[in-house]
């Protein structure tokens, strides 16, 4: 059963509990320091401005639509994006920061995973550094970032945000309306066994999805186990990129890298 809940009173979305813990200490990690986000201000009544596709004043009623429209909105954008997920115990982290459509650097690395990976792309040539037991090194042509790494978030936009019936408000996110959609419920249909499921959701009216919060107990396999996952942008059309610690001209030069066309 479905219930609607009251506004939030929002003086910003916080990464969940226990994301901090997320990348493991032996992980060789990019540490990313965020810039101020503007906090979104109470939410008014109900929205009476245009509304992002996919959303109504009652829910979001095609999560498909809102997704599409997010990946238009982060194409050829500079930004960095970061997705903590907790799931039972194991944890990730993913920070992916673009300067320019393949100018970038990507991570992915977690606690109770062995694989961990890195990616900086120069404009023309993406590098790899791929941890699975040995480390690993390859090149291929850079992919544009929206292409490779968009679907990250609107995977969870459409996995997430298939709420119809939840609570949906208008807020100020650096003095601009945004959308906040805000809902809990005993059981979520669209992900098998998920129980006491919690979404909130900040979006622009262009369908930018800016920060997306879950949590929920899933009791789809032998015992119940919570999940958790946040992802937010930051620095959007401000976001520079630097080569990594990890990557050096004469490394690439002298060690063998597997090379292949394309990822």
């Amino acid at each position: 059963m479905r219930r609607r809940v009251g506004l939030l009173v929002l003086a910003g979305l916080t990464v969940l509990a226990g994301c901090s813990t997320f990348v493991s200490p032996s992980a060789s990690t990019e540490t990313v320091t965020p810039a101020p986000v503007p906090a979104a201000t109470t939410p008014t009544a109900e929205p009476d401005g245009p509304l992002p596709p996919g959303l109504t004043g009652g829910g979001v009623t095609d999560a498909g639509s809102l997704a599409s429209a997010h990946l238009d909105t982060i194409r050829n954008r500079s930004y960095t994006w970061q997705a903590h997920t907790y799931f039972g115990e194991t944890n990730s982290t993913q920070t992916l920061k673009v300067e320019a459509p393949r100018h970038y650097t990507y991570q992915d690395a977690g606690r109770g995973s062995r694989i961990n990976t890195s990616d900086f792309a120069n404009g023309e040539t993406v590098y790899t550094r791929y941890h699975r037991f040995v480390e690993r090194l390859r090149r291929a042509p850079a992919p544009n970032a929206t292409d490779q790494y968009g679907p990250l978030a609107t995977k969870a936009i459409e996995r997430y945000l298939a709420v119809e019936n939840a609570t949906v408000a208008e807020t100020l996110v650096g003095g601009e309306r945004h959308y906040l959609v805000r809902t809990e419920m005993d059981r979520y249909p669209a992900i098998k066994g998920a129980t006491n499921y919690s979404v909130e959701a900040v979006i622009a009216p262009d369908g930018f999805v800016r920060e997306l919060t879950v949590s929920y107990v899933n009791r789809g396999g032998t015992r119940p186990l919570p999940v958790r996952y946040h992802y937010r942008y930051d620095r959007v059309g401000t976001t520079t990129v630097s080569e990594p610690t990890w990557f050096t001209d004469d490394e690439w030069a002298t060690n063998p890298t597997e090379t292949a066309s394309g990822r």
